[in-house]
């Protein structure tokens, strides 16, 4: 009994020790999360906090012969608005073609209208041409068209940009167009630095807009106020298996030793 029992004991822990390994690598690559500050002050409210960027690295794609990365946006907080306009100033995304999805309750379209993040000359926010959206004027409106607000990351309405990136440029050539414009202060126009700006509508109590700009970002929780933090690939699923076998192999080997007498 004491040597089934032991058996047991190591087939329960190569399994507890491959699934931990399986998920500690279904969660790599979190990407980075950008922080906006208000840079109007017209509404009653600074929603600040409540602005959500999130900028993933989707790889090569062999279709568009390019590497490609996500911009997902979010607005999650108590406070009412709604993301109505966002715009790109420079950086890694010049030139580059990108696509627009969304969920329900957000409606999208490429080209802003006004063409400028509103009060944006004062940063010297130049938006590059072509990449910019804004959400639909249509039925049942402008506000309600775009990012509303909700108080949890599972129930908010999201909106997603997915760029092909040009002349090879890949996800941490976008990364560090974001820590030029830093290096820059965020309040200038550096050659190569990306901004992003967002126009906020409905906000609050008093129902009015205010314009935001990005001021910082972070990776998984770790402020990036030096270098890049690259981003480790999860192992492809071949060599999980090969680890997997080992370990069964492991296992079986310990069963199949002989009892001291």
């Amino acid at each position: 009994m004491r040597h089934t029992s032991t058996r047991r004991g190591f087939f329960a822990a190569a399994v507890a020790a491959f699934a931990a390994l399986s998920l500690s690598t279904s969660n790599a690559g979190a990407g980075y999360n950008v922080t906006f500050t208000r840079l109007t002050n017209v509404a009653d409210s600074n929603v600040a906090s409540q602005l959500r960027l999130n900028i993933q690295d989707l790889g090569y794609s062999s279709t568009t012969n390019s590497w490609s990365v996500r911009f997902v946006f979010r607005n999650v907080g108590s406070t009412a608005s709604s993301i109505t306009d966002i715009y790109f100033d420079d950086g890694s995304l010049v030139g580059s073609t990108f696509g627009l999805d969304f969920g329900s309750g957000v409606k999208y379209s490429k080209n802003a209208n006004p063409g400028d993040l509103p009060g944006g000359n004062a940063i010297n926010f130049n938006t590059s041409a072509g990449l910019s959206a804004d959400s639909d004027s249509g039925a049942p409106g402008v506000k309600e068209n775009g990012v509303n607000n909700a108080t949890a990351t599972s129930t908010t309405e999201w909106l997603q940009f997915d760029f092909d990136l040009k002349d090879g440029q890949k996800y941490a050539d976008t990364i560090r167009a974001l820590m030029k414009a830093r290096d820059g202060g965020w309040t200038n126009d550096v050659t190569g630095g990306l901004r992003i700006g967002l126009h906020v509508q409905s906000i609050g109590t008093s129902g009015k807009s205010d314009s935001y700009y990005s001021t910082g970002f972070e990776y998984d929780g770790v402020v990036t106020t030096g270098g890049l933090i690259e981003e480790v690939p999860a192992p492809p699923a071949v060599v999980l298996a090969v680890m997997g076998v080992g370990l069964f192999g492991f296992v079986g080997r310990r069963m199949r030793r002989p009892a001291v007498a």
